[in-house]
């Protein structure tokens, strides 16, 4: 049997909140059955994905606890953790027998006929300078921990045969060794600090994916970092994205009164995910056999071929008796590789509130690519984000190629972080041309796929939807949506037939 994703909840839900305010996205699924339920003594069930997915938005891996499962309805609630140490989120899905909902779309009829702007991608060479400028570079993954740099070079887009045409591309593919060293402990005011390891003496390693670590001789012996022997990580070629490698302290390790963890790294590359774990070895195990109880917080390389230290805080670590260091260098990414991409954008040149935006478009196939066209506030630059709002015309994840998305993402109401509210519909063949729409009007925000309305979404005037806006087009590689890359991946391509944009 299949599945199909009927409702899904924000971050920090109560029971009573999901039970009072789930939203129905109808969103599609391709969810087999065949997962595994553990019961455990305190009487929870748990659903078991090991490393898979549930849906197109349910891409929280591992273990679900179950709320509810029958022959008509499966709930589940996942547990998330974010990226940048933040403490952990609690979402919730729903979903009905793949079959218990039609998609019957109802056709979009525009309030808006007048064309006030358009690229038709009529002129071979690089994008129109008068329609479009550049985001370049990592960024530090985009806020998303996105693998590419961005470049405005004809490798990466370019206007060819009446067609904008986007393309991501592996620059190398190679043994990567990275270095590390002097790991430090401090308390939160850094004003205590004490040495976890400084690599001068033996020590044991172990590995995983792929992966090794040994002590080495030091490669840029300076001011920065005088030491004579460091820690070096190998990621071969054919590692695997989640390769890494480990040690063990002299005993457990207090980070509730040494959080601040500093370690000075040597990397080949900018913007390498240098994912930092420390696991109590002791806990029971997962089903993967690591233990149980952990923390990871990831940090970003900003230097190439130099040290630099990087500091990771641990002050939301769960309790634990931490004897463990574990360690990833360019997580996500297999070897040393290294992506780029483009990323075009209106802003400063054409900006606009309300009316209806056209995109047609065929989008890349490859497992790991993240398309999207989009809009940000254009007082993006004054009060950030959420607070200029971003509309989500289109966006597909690297992990499902069948379905599409559209967003809309603001601040919530206390104002202390983002709000969304989105869905997602199948789409057939998404790799030819489709055409992917946004009606933005006064009161209301509607999303359409080749005219078939599939999101709609009230505006309000508190909402940060009633000012000028502007438009962009992208590719990322891997991230929060983009998921893991294919290690075999090369190239590919969004190709866009033109935009355009009426009021």
């Amino acid at each position: 049997m299949n599945w199909t994703e009927v409702n899904r909840f924000f971050p920090d839900a109560s029971p009573l909140q999901y039970e009072d305010e789930c939203r129905d996205i109808t969103t599609f699924a391709s969810f087999q059955d065949s997962f595994t339920i553990l019961d455990r003594e305190a009487g929870e069930r748990m659903l078991d994905l090991g490393q898979g997915f549930m849906s197109y938005w349910a891409i929280i891996s591992g273990e679900y606890e179950i709320i509810e499962l029958n022959e008509d309805k499966l709930t589940v609630r996942g547990i998330s953790s974010p990226y940048n140490g933040d403490a952990p989120l609690a979402w919730y899905y729903s979903f009905v027998p793949e079959g218990d909902i039609v998609d019957d779309y109802q056709e979009l009829t525009t309030q808006f006929n007048s064309l006030v702007w358009a690229d038709e991608f009529d002129v071979d060479g690089a994008p129109n300078p008068q329609n479009w400028g550049y985001d370049l570079g990592s960024n530090n993954g985009w806020g998303n921990q996105e693998l590419q740099a961005y470049t405005n070079s004809f490798d990466n887009v370019k206007v060819e045969n009446g067609e904008l045409i986007i393309t991501s591309l592996i620059n190398e593919v190679g043994d990567a060794s990275y270095y590390f060293d002097n790991i430090t402990l401090s308390n939160s005011g850094q004003t205590n600090s004490t040495t976890l390891e400084d690599f001068e003496g033996s020590v044991t390693f172990g590995g995983f994916g792929g992966a090794s670590a040994t002590t080495a001789s030091n490669p840029d012996v300076g001011a920065a970092n005088g030491s004579s022997n460091t820690g070096r990580l190998d990621k071969p070629a054919q590692a695997e994205v989640w390769a890494g490698i480990f040690f063990e302290s002299s005993g457990p390790i207090d980070f509730q009164a040494t959080p601040i963890v500093s370690m000075q790294t040597y990397s080949p590359k900018v913007d390498a995910v240098v994912k930092l774990k420390i696991e109590d070895s002791n806990s029971p195990p997962l089903n993967d056999g690591s233990p149980s109880v952990f923390y990871e917080v990831d940090q970003f390389t900003t230097v190439e071929n130099g040290w630099e230290t990087l500091t990771y805080d641990f002050s939301n670590a769960p309790e634990g008796n931490y004897d463990r260091i574990v360690l990833f260098f360019d997580f996500g990414a297999t070897g040393q590789n290294s992506y780029t991409s483009a990323r075009i954008k209106s802003e400063n040149l054409f900006e606009f509130t309300y009316g209806r935006v056209d995109i047609k478009a065929k989008l890349p196939v490859s497992q790991g690519t993240w398309p999207a066209l989009w809009m940000l506030g254009a007082n993006f630059d004054q009060v950030g984000w959420p607070n200029c709002g971003e509309i989500d015309i289109m966006e597909q994840t690297g992990q499902d190629k069948t379905g599409v998305g559209a967003t809309v993402h603001f601040p919530n109401s206390e104002g202390t972080g983002p709000s969304f509210i989105t869905s997602s519909r199948p789409i057939e063949n998404s790799e030819e041309y489709h055409v992917y729409t946004v009606e933005w009007r006064q009161d209301e925000i509607i999303f359409a796929a080749d005219n078939e309305i599939y999101h709609r979404v009230t505006n309000v005037s508190e909402l940060p939807f009633n000012s000028d806006f502007f438009l962009i087009l992208n590719v990322a590689m891997g991230g929060t949506l983009g998921g893991l890359v294919d290690p075999n991946f090369t190239s590919d391509q969004m190709v866009v037939d033109y935009v355009r944009v009426y009021q």
